[in-house]
C-alpha cells in the first residue's frame, strides 16, 4: 500500500466524507435549533402560566384569610364597645392584640361616619374620613363587605396593600367599619415568594406611575439596579410591558410577567414576576453544541469505517479535529448570539436624577376635632442624597402649623426648623449623614396642623426654598418635582346627616364633596371624566353645575338623587363642581385641574452627531408646557428600550460603532409626555 500524504486521493476522499458529515451535522443542528425554540416557547408559556396562576391563587388566599379574620375581629364585643365610646386608646390596644394573634399586617377602625378612630401602625393619625376618600370605604359605607388590592390615602397614599373592609354591627345597626391589610412591602414580598412561588422566582410590587413599593430580591446591589431601571417613568410601571426576557448583573435570565391589579374603581398598580428561564444558560448552550459535535463525529467515523477503511492514520484524526473545533465554536457563537437581543441590566450608564418631594398623605378629608400630621417625604429615586431643604406655604387664616416635628426624621442634623404663623410659611433644612448618602423613601419631618374652621386648605412647596441635593461632591439639585397637598376639614357627626343640627361652635353641614378621579385639588390630572361623591342626607335631591367659575350657585338644570355623579371634562384648564340641595342652602365647591395636552420638546442639542467610538457626547434638552407645567428632569432611552431619568443635560460615551439613537421623553405635571430622537453616527477609530 502506498504511503498517504496530505493531498493524495485518499485525503481528498476523506475531505469529501467529512463534508458530507458536516452537512448531516448542520441538518441535525437546525432541527435541534428549531426544536429548541419550539420547546423554549412552550416552556416560556408554561412557566408564565404556572407563575401567574400561583400568584393569583396566593393573592386570593391572602385576601380570603384577611376576610375571615376581619369578620372575626368585627364581631369582637370589645371592639364595638370601645368604638361606641370613641375610646381610641383601648380600641388600639385591642386591635393590636387581634392583629398579632391572627397574623394580620395592620388594622384600622372607622366610626359610622367613616372617620378613623384608631390604627395599629400609625396610632397618632386619626380623623380622616375613609368612607369618602377610599374605594373600599365607599363600598363599606353601604354596609357591604369587600376585598381588593388598593393604593389609597386611607392609611398611607404611597403604599399598595391587600385590604378587606367589613361593617361593624351593633344591635342591628352599623356603628363603624373595620379594615385589615397586608402591606405589599419587602417583608410581604419575601413571605409571598416563599409561600406561593416556585424556587428562584422573584417578585416586586409597584404603584402605577409612582414606583416600586416592595420586592423579594436579597442582594442590595440587584435591588438598587432594579429600582433604577424600573423607575416612575418606566413603561413597566405604566402596565404596558410584559412577557419580556431580561438578564441581571449575575447573568441570570428572567421572564418578566406584569400582573396588573384591577382595583375596585381603577388600577392601583401591579406586580412584576421575575421567572428564571432555565432554557437560557451556558449549560443549555454547551449541551446543544456538544450534541451537534457528537453527531458530526459519529457521522464522520461511521462513513470512514464503512467506506474509507484505507484512510487510517494520524492525518485523518488531525483533519477531524481541525474541522470539529470550528463547528463547535460556530454552534456556540450561534447559540449565544440569539441572547444578544435580550435586555441586560448590568449597571447604570450615567448619573440619574429622579428625586421627588411629597406630603404623605397628599389629600384627604378630616374631622375638625382632630389635630393632623402630614409627613414631608423625599423619594430619592435613583441617587444617593445627603441634604434636603423644604419650604411650605399655607393660609394662616385656615390652619395653624403647630410644629415641624422631627422625631421620626431620617435627618442627622437639622440646619433650620422654622414656622412663621403670620406670613404662612414654614421651612426645614437638614443634612443626612451616612456613608454613601441615603436613598429610598425618607421622612424629613411631620407637619403638625391644627385646622381653624371647616373648609379646604393647601400646603404648597415653595419652589425657591425647596431642594434635594445629591451626594455627588457637587451638591447637585436632583429634585424632579414637589407635589403640594390639598385637604378638606369638616364636622363629621351622625346627627348632621339626618337632622341638620349643629355641633358645638361649628356650622351645620349638609354634605361634603370629594372626587376619586381628582382627589388633590392642587394637582393636575389627565382624566377625560371627573367623578364626584359626597356624604349627605339620605334620599335628598341635589342640583349641580360644572364650569370654570369658582362660586357658581347651581340652577335646577342638572339634578341627582344619589350620592355620586360622573361628568365629562370639556377641555384643559381649571374647572369647578358646584353642589347644593335642591331645596337650597349652602353650596359646596370642588376644584379640579385637567391637562391632556402633551408638552413640547423645544430642542435636543448635541455637541456633535458624528463621533469616533469611545468619544463622549454632550446632550442638552429643553421642553415647555403651557398647562400643568414641565417636570424639571427628563427621561432618556439610549437603545435598551428603558427610559432612565436625567437632568437637563447628559454626558454619555458611545463605545460601539454604528448609528445609535437617543430618544428623549419629556413629562408635564399631569403625566402627559412627548418623545423626540436624534441619531449619533459612531465610527471606528482609525
Amino acid at each position: 500500500m502506498s504511503k498517504h500524504t496530505w493531498n493524495d486521493v485518499h485525503m481528498v476522499r476523506t475531505g469529501k466524507s467529512l463534508l458530507k458529515a458536516l452537512y448531516g451535522a448542520i441538518g441535525v443542528f437546525v432541527v435541534l435549533f428549531v426544536l429548541f425554540h419550539i420547546g423554549g416557547a412552550l416552556y416560556v408559556s408554561s412557566i408564565a402560566t404556572k407563575a401567574s396562576t400561583a400568584f393569583q391563587s396566593g393573592i386570593a388566599d391572602d385576601l380570603a384569610y384577611l376576610k375571615k379574620q376581619g369578620d372575626a375581629v368585627a364581631e369582637n364585643e370589645l371592639v364595638a364597645k370601645y368604638l361606641l365610646a370613641k375610646d381610641s386608646e383601648n380600641l388600639i390596644t385591642e386591635l393590636k392584640k387581634e392583629k398579632d394573634a391572627r397574623n394580620i399586617g395592620l388594622m384600622g377602625v372607622a366610626d359610622s361616619e367613616g372617620v378613623v378612630i384608631g390604627r395599629t401602625r400609625t396610632s397618632g393619625r386619626r380623623g380622616d374620613n375613609v368612607f369618602l376618600t377610599t374605594p373600599l370605604g365607599r363600598v363599606v359605607a353601604n354596609g357591604t363587605s369587600v376585598e381588593s388590592v388598593e393604593s389609597t390615602s386611607g392609611f398611607d397614599p404611597i403604599q399598595i396593600f391587600l385590604s378587606t373592609g367589613r361593617p361593624i354591627m351593633h344591635q342591628g345597626e352599623m356603628i363603624g367599619a373595620l379594615f385589615s391589610n397586608y402591606l405589599a412591602d419587602d417583608a410581604y414580598a419575601v413571605r409571598f415568594k416563599k409561600t406561593y412561588l416556585s424556587p428562584g422566582t422573584e417578585i416586586l410590587f409597584y404603584r402605577k406611575g409612582v414606583g416600586i413599593y416592595g420586592d423579594s430580591f436579597a442582594d442590595p446591589e440587584t435591588r438598587n439596579l432594579i429600582n433604577s431601571y424600573f423607575n416612575s417613568g418606566s413603561l413597566w410601571l405604566q402596565g404596558e410591558n410584559s412577557g419580556k426576557t431580561i438578564s441581571l448583573r449575575d447573568g441570570t435570565f428572567y421572564l418578566v410577567e406584569n400582573i396588573i391589579f384591577p382595583g375596585l374603581e381603577q388600577s392601583p398598580g401591579g406586580a412584576l414576576l421575575f421567572i428564571p428561564r432555565k432554557d437560557i444558560s451556558s449549560v443549555a448552550n454547551l449541551t446543544t453544541a456538544l450534541v451537534t459535535l457528537f453527531v458530526f463525529i459519529i457521522l464522520a467515523l461511521c462513513y470512514h469505517v464503512r467506506f474509507r477503511r484505507e484512510e487510517k492514520g494520524w492525518r485523518y484524526r488531525v483533519t477531524l479535529l481541525l474541522v470539529s473545533i470550528p463547528i463547535f465554536s460556530a454552534v456556540i457563537i450561534a447559540l449565544y448570539a440569539q441572547n444578544i437581543g435580550f435586555l441586560k441590566l448590568t449597571h447604570i450608564p450615567y448619573p440619574l436624577y429622579n428625586s421627588t418631594l411629597r406630603l404623605q398623605p397628599e389629600f384627604g378629608i378630616y374631622d375638625t376635632d382632630f389635630e393632623q400630621r402630614f409627613s414631608i417625604v423625599v423619594d430619592t429615586g435613583d441617587e444617593n442624597i445627603n441634604a434636603v431643604e423644604a419650604g411650605l406655604v399655607f393660609d394662616p387664616s385656615a390652619v395653624t402649623i403647630k410644629a415641624l416635628d422631627t422625631a421620626n426624621s431620617k435627618c442627622s442634623y437639622i440646619i433650620e426648623n422654622s414656622v412663621d404663623s403670620l406670613l404662612g410659611k414654614a421651612k426645614i433644612a437638614c443634612v443626612i449623614i451616612k456613608s454613601g448618602g441615603e436613598r429610598g423613601s425618607l421622612t424629613i419631618a411631620d407637619v403638625v396642623v391644627v385646622p381653624k374652621h371647616p373648609g379646604t386648605f393647601t400646603l404648597s412647596f415653595d419652589k425657591e426654598n425647596t431642594k434635594v441635593l445629591a451626594n455627588d461632591g457637587l451638591g447637585t439639585d436632583v429634585l424632579r418635582t414637589a407635589q403640594s397637598g390639598s385637604y378638606r376639614v369638616d364636622a363629621f357627626d351622625a346627627s348632621l346627616s339626618t337632622t341638620g343640627t349643629t355641633k358645638t361652635k361649628t356650622p351645620a353641614r349638609s354634605f361634603v364633596v370629594f372626587s376619586p378621579t381628582h382627589p388633590n385639588e392642587s394637582r393636575w390630572y389627565n382624566n377625560d371624566t371627573a367623578r364626584f361623591v359626597w356624604k349627605g342626607k339620605s334620599g335628598a335631591v341635589y342640583k349641580y353645575e360644572f364650569n370654570t367659575s369658582a362660586d357658581t350657585i347651581p340652577s335646577s338644570a342638572h339634578t341627582v338623587q344619589n350620592n355620586s355623579v360622573e361628568i365629562p371634562i370639556p377641555g384643559d384648564g381649571i374647572f369647578y363642581f358646584h353642589l347644593q340641595l335642591a331645596a337650597g342652602g349652602p353650596v359646596a365647591h370642588y376644584r379640579i385641574q385637567r391637562d391632556r395636552t402633551p408638552p413640547s420638546i423645544v430642542a435636543i442639542n448635541l455637541s456633535t452627531d458624528k463621533v469616533v467610538a469611545g468619544d463622549v457626547v454632550r446632550v442638552s434638552f429643553e421642553g415647555e408646557d403651557a398647562g400643568s407645567g414641565i417636570q424639571k428632569n427628563y427621561y432618556v432611552d439610549l437603545g435598551d428600550h428603558l427610559f432612565l431619568p436625567i437632568g437637563s443635560e447628559l454626558f454619555v460615551p458611545f463605545l460601539s460603532p454604528g448609528d445609535q439613537k437617543i430618544v428623549l421623553r419629556v413629562y408635564d405635571s399631569a403625566g402627559n409626555f412627548s418623545e423626540k430622537f436624534k441619531i449619533i453616527h459612531v465610527e471606528n477609530p482609525q
